[in-house]
C-alpha cells in the first residue's frame, strides 16, 4: 500500500459534531497557554532531540 492510498485527503475531518466540539476546546485550551518563544539558535535543537527520543522511549514500550 503506498502512502497515497493510505492518506485519504478526499475526507472531510473532522467528519462529526462531537468531533468538531473536541477540536475547538483542544483550541481554546491553546489560545490560553503562553506562546512559546525561541531566543537562540540551539534551544530548538535540544527540544526537538529530547521529543524525538521520548518518541522512541515510547515505541519501545509498546
Amino acid at each position: 500500500m503506498t502512502r497515497e492510498q493510505k492518506l485519504d485527503t478526499k475526507k472531510l475531518w473532522p467528519s462529526s459534531e462531537e468531533e468538531l466540539a473536541q477540536v475547538r476546546r483542544f483550541n481554546k485550551t491553546l489560545a490560553r497557554l503562553p506562546r512559546f518563544r525561541i531566543r537562540n539558535r540551539v534551544a530548538p535543537l535540544v527540544i526537538q532531540a529530547l521529543l524525538r527520543v521520548g518518541q522512541v522511549g515510547g515505541a519501545f514500550k509498546l
